[in-house]
């Protein structure tokens, strides 16, 4: 055996570690049973050697301690037969002090088992010293943590068992390998007890082997004789059976195959007396008994033989042997009755035995038909109804059987035990009889899924276990009731009654199906694993444990761990509908693409059509539908997912798929179809939170904020703790906010939002957080809510931390922040929007450029990052590369025209091409008479090219006639309009006339947003607001609100859209207060100062020639 072939077997990579290759043996051993599989045991026992042998010595001098030298001593003791079965020399090890010491009892106890789950072939009586050293039933539980279940159980039960090989008949080497031995011999045994002689080369080869290992066993030799029986050699049996003979063993293992040899070649009468001598020694020999049964059958007197198998049947009814000599004898039986008959055709009684042939014999019509019209008297009553109730029940005649089982009941329970054989026959049936009228009640018509039936059958069960009282069908009736209860839905009292069987045997496969599926139901997912792993172990070939362990792993996500589940099912060659759609599932889930997707439904849509003609072990094929409809659903194919998972629903309502419906329909934006699944939801379940939840979110999307915010409402009544909710408020009172600007619609979202983070703490609602106090202009609050999110490493929040830091004035931050976004999330623009803003404030132009033109290359539009660097452009007074980036914009953008116009005109009218930008804003008014912006823009041409105050008023009214008329309050500059029209008429000395204006102005605020504290309330742009009321209290000649205003704007941080690194309007407001105190020089300083941070502000253009004409400065 190579190196890979040794850790492939022990499935793991080459390691000199020897704890991994120990776990990796231990692991493993689980699913090798030595008794089952000997050549599986000793493969892998031979991995796990040369994998130890071939760590080097190096480590082999480390892990030289005196516990390993005590195990030492132990493996020298166990190689050697004569110490091995020598109880002293055991005795004397356990005395040694290093297994007394209290600092190393426990590790030496550790270091034996783990020593015996390799060296396990040892007499019971050592056993029995090694349990009484070190009580290890007392510390069972902890072994179960530490070691393979299997190997646990063998250490509890083996000193209470009576073994099953006598090592004092070994004979030979006395250092010779009895363990390689042991495996070799059960593998001979192995191929005898299932008859594998297709290779009889092979078989003639085992025996050699064993021959050859200079030790040998009388168990050994029963092999190789039973294996000469079935060749029909039976000079060369009968050789070896009389060499056995010879030695005059007591060992009733060989005293029962030297029966069987001489029943084999047909020494009958030593053959009954060999089984004779057999049951003297134990009366309860089974398989002496059933030599004696064939005996009789084989010298004719078959009621003798028959008699025989029943009662053997009695202990184990499901042993085939024994069925098939029962039905042996039948066949002779029924000739028998058959004559007995023809000659006596009112004989009742041969009737009756003849029915009772054909019955055993699976001939239960002709019993039937051969019983049914007996006309019956007290002698026969009895036995009447009970044949004729189990033909019934055996070709599922329910209607007929009831009656007859209940009859039969009545004539068991009114006997009273008188002593005799015949009567005590009869009373044992009782259990028997239970049972079966718990069966026929199933198995009525109709009757399946009817509670009040079901609970009638667990109450016929339970009286044929109380009955039975520790019989030999106790675990099936156990059984039956543990299926029974997994139907009435009693999924914790099913799991009680399978560890009440478990606890009699711990290898009763039923049981840990039956509790498999109870945890599935209760969705106790570990506890689901751990039975499958339990039930494969003892039975590989039931489909079920694997579909339950599939589904739970899938449920989970794990879907490696669902695919090794399903990948073993086919190793085992189990066929199974529903391990093919289980694989399906785990297809789509892993599914990472279109086409992909596309080809598991193909494959979903195939298996749907095999199925309709043979379900096989798929309950519910209407689940093929719903798995379609989801694998649509995952391909945004949203038209074929509804199909689907209608299909699905006019099969088979159910819940899951009802909410799949929801699911696709609101991706279609159909909500309210949703809205009305879900009312149904909430119908049936009013504490069904999530009901509550989709139906808010459905009314959200529809504008009905109101009545999604009352279901919002209602799922925190139903649950304060739910998971998502408090965020969906908090995005309710901040649009609220948003609108009227109201403190308390803040306030409550920031209280929803802060539960959000206190429930779900996590980088998303921490950023929302911050994102909510930056809406509230709660700066340092923000930063905090940021540099919470921040602690979860998710990059996105990097652009937030730098855009607080921007409006806080902490610019060298702000750039950090906005450089850490960009490195971390390339395909995220938003960065790059501040970073270039960041330039424009620090005046590093050329990068700002730069940082435009990657915008214009990344972006999905490139209007906005063109328009960007056309305004800064301008504001560098690069005029023809301002004019060429607006060409730029024109040629993308269909309809912009306009917007190129008026752009150009302006750009004309700051580089004193006053022709050009008369041409361009005439051609804006020619063409778009309807629109207000170009006649703006041509009063401001006015006022700033020509200083002619009186067209700048005509056209300024004229734009705010035509946005009254045609674009009524949706025109966003309305404000800005009534600003410009104020201020020249207080240039005109109309101020009078302005207050009409002023009044349009106040009125216009109120209707949109409700008053100036409302509209004021957007702390974003606050200051850009309070600059629009200044202005206007100025124009009006209102100093003291004038002044009012300009303290209000100092108080407030700049605009979250600033691009300058001092606010403009402020320095104007300031120069405004100036003009009003006379103060024309400081006003000028003021005006000019704002120019410099902007050269290209009309308003302070116009206000700086006005003054300068006013102090006579040219």
């Amino acid at each position: 055996m190579n190196k890979k072939e040794i850790f492939k077997i022990l499935n793991i990579s080459e390691t000199k570690d020897s704890n991994i290759i120990k776990n990796a043996y231990r692991k493993k051993l689980v699913g090798v049973n030595p008794e089952d599989n000997p050549q599986g045991f000793k493969v892998l026992r031979e991995a796990y050697e040369e994998a130890i042998r071939l760590i080097n010595i190096q480590e082999e001098e480390i892990l030289d301690t005196p516990i390993n030298r005590w195990i030492q001593k132990v493996e020298h003791t166990y190689n050697k037969l004569s110490t091995r079965i020598n109880i002293d020399s055991w005795k004397e090890l356990f005395e040694d002090e290093i297994c007394n010491e209290f600092d190393t009892a426990n590790e030496v106890r550790e270091a034996f088992l783990v020593f015996l789950m390799e060296h396990y072939r040892l007499p019971v009586e050592i056993w029995q010293i090694i349990e009484e050293k070190f009580e290890l039933v007392d510390i069972k539980e902890e072994l179960y943590e530490k070691f393979p279940a299997n190997f646990v159980n063998f250490v509890m039960e083996t000193p209470e068992s009576k073994g099953w090989i006598d090592y004092t008949l070994f004979e030979g080497n006395d250092e010779a390998d009895i363990d390689e031995f042991i495996n070799e011999y059960l593998f001979l045994r192995s191929i005898n007890d299932n008859k594998e002689y297709d290779k009889i080369q092979k078989v003639q080869e085992q025996i050699e082997k064993i021959q050859k290992m200079n030790i040998s066993h009388p168990y050994f030799d029963i092999e190789k004789m039973r294996y000469w029986l079935e060749q029909q050699d039976y000079e060369k049996a009968m050789e070896i059976s009389e060499n056995l003979r010879a030695k005059n063993y007591e060992d009733l293992y060989i005293l029962y195959y030297l029966s069987l040899e001489s029943l084999e070649r047909g020494e009958l009468e030593k053959a009954y007396k060999e089984c004779e001598g057999i049951l003297e020694i134990d009366p309860n020999h089974f398989g002496a008994k059933k030599n004696i049964c064939s005996y009789y059958y084989k010298i004719g007197e078959y009621e003798r033989a028959k008699d025989g198998y029943i009662e053997l049947l009695e202990l184990d009814s499901y042993n085939e042997s024994l069925i098939e000599g029962l039905q042996q004898v039948n066949e002779a039986l029924m000739k028998i009755y058959k004559e007995r008959i023809e000659k006596d055709p009112e004989n009742k009684k041969y009737k009756l035995e003849l029915g009772w042939c054909l019955y055993q014999n699976g001939l239960y019509e002709d019993s039937i038909s051969l019983i049914e019209d007996i006309t019956l008297d007290d002698n026969i009553y009895y036995e009447y109804y009970n044949l004729i109730s189990r033909n019934y029940m055996a070709v599922e005649k329910y209607k007929e059987a009831l009656p007859s089982i209940n009859i039969w009941l009545k004539e068991i329970i009114k006997l009273e035990d008188d002593g005799t054989k015949e009567t005590r026959n009869k009373l044992r049936k009782l259990p028997l009889a239970y049972y079966l009228l718990s069966r026929c009640y199933y198995g009525l018509e109709g009757q399946e899924k009817d509670k009040d039936t079901l609970k009638k059958r667990l109450k016929y069960i339970d009286l044929a276990i109380k009955a039975e009282d520790g019989g030999n069908d106790l675990l099936k009736y156990m059984s039956e009731k543990t299926h029974t209860l997994l139907k009435l839905e009693d999924f914790k009292t099913c799991i009680d009654v399978c560890d009440e069987i478990l606890k009699i045997s711990d290898r009763y496969f039923p049981a840990y199906i039956y509790r498999q599926e109870a945890y599935y139901n209760l969705k106790m997912g570990q506890e689901v694993i751990d039975d499958y792993y339990r039930a494969i172990e003892i039975y590989g070939g039931y489909q079920k444990p694997y579909v339950l362990a599939a589904k739970v792993f899938i449920i989970f996500e794990q879907y490696k761990e669902a695919s090794g589940v399903i990948e073993r099912a086919k190793a085992a060659k189990i066929e199974s509908n529903d391990l093919a759609f289980q694989e399906l599932r785990i297809k789509r889930s892993l599914a990472k693409d279109y086409e992909e997707r596309k080809k598991v439904a193909k494959e979903i849509k195939n298996l749907y059509i095999e199925v309709q003609e043979e379900h096989g072990d798929i309950e519910d094929i209407s689940l093929i539908l719903h798995e379609l409809a989801l694998c649509y659903y995952n391909m945004r194919e949203n038209e074929l997912a509804l199909k689907a998972i209608g299909d699905k629903l006019s099969l088979n309502k159910t819940d899951g798929s009802l909410e799949l419906k929801g699911n696709i329909l609101y991706d279609m934006e159909k909500y309210e179809e949703v809205i009305d699944i879900y009312k149904e939801f909430i119908q049936r379940y009013p504490s069904y939170n999530y009901a509550y939840y989709i139906t808010g979110l459905c009314y959200e999307r529809l504008d009905k904020e109101d009545e999604a915010l009352d279901n919002y409402l209602k799922v925190i009544k139903v649950d304060s703790e739910y998971e998502y909710v408090y965020y969906r408020l908090m995005i309710i009172y901040k649009n609220r906010y948003r609108r009227s600007y109201r403190k308390e619609y803040y306030q409550m979202a920031v209280e929803y939002g802060k539960r959000q983070v206190q429930i779900k703490p996590d980088c998303y609602y921490y950023n929302e957080l911050g994102r909510l106090y930056m809406d509230g202009y709660d700066l340092d609050k923000a930063l905090e809510a940021f540099n919470e999110a921040l602690k979860y490493e998710e990059v996105y929040v990097y652009n937030n931390v730098g855009l607080v830091n921007k409006i806080l004035g902490n610019l060298q931050e702000a750039h950090k922040y906005y450089k850490l976004a960009i490195t971390h999330q390339k395909d995220d623009l938003t960065p790059y929007w501040n970073i270039a803003d960041y330039y424009k404030i620090t005046g590093e132009y050329e990068k700002a450029i730069k940082t435009y033109e990657v915008l214009i290359q990344k972006a999905e539009s490139p209007k906005k990052a063109i328009e960007k660097l056309a305004d800064l452009y301008g504001q560098m007074g690069r005029w023809d590369e301002a004019i060429e980036q607006y060409k730029r914009v024109l040629e993308l953008v269909k309809g912009w025209e306009m917007d190129y116009l008026l752009n150009v005109g302006q750009i004309y009218c700051y580089s004193g091409d006053e022709k050009e930008a008369l041409i361009y804003y005439q051609k804006a008014i020619k063409k778009y008479k309807n629109k207000s912006q170009p006649y703006s823009h041509m009063g401001t041409y006015m006022r700033l090219i020509k200083g002619d105050n009186r067209e700048a008023l005509k056209y300024y009214k004229k734009a705010y006639k035509v946005a009254l008329r045609y674009e009524g309050e949706s025109y966003r500059g309305m404000e800005g309009l009534l600003g410009d029209i104020l201020d020249v008429l207080k240039a005109l000395g109309r101020q009078k006339e302005g207050i009409h204006y002023k009044s349009e102005l106040y009125n216009y605020i109120r209707r949109k947003y409700g008053g100036i504290e409302n509209w004021l309330g957007d702390l974003g742009y606050r200051k850009a607001r309070i600059y629009c009321i200044a202005k206007c209290n100025y124009s009006t000649g209102d100093y003291e609100k004038t002044k009012y205003y300009m303290n209000f704007m100092k108080e407030s941080y700049n605009c979250r859209t600033c691009s300058f690194h001092i606010c403009i309007e402020y320095l104007e407001v300031e120069g405004m207060l100036l003009e009003m105190e006379s103060d024309y020089k400081g006003a000028l300083e003021k005006y000019k100062k704002s120019l410099e941070v902007y050269p290209n502000n009309s308003d302070a253009l116009i206000k700086i020639r006005e003054l300068k004409q006013k102090i006579g400065e040219n």
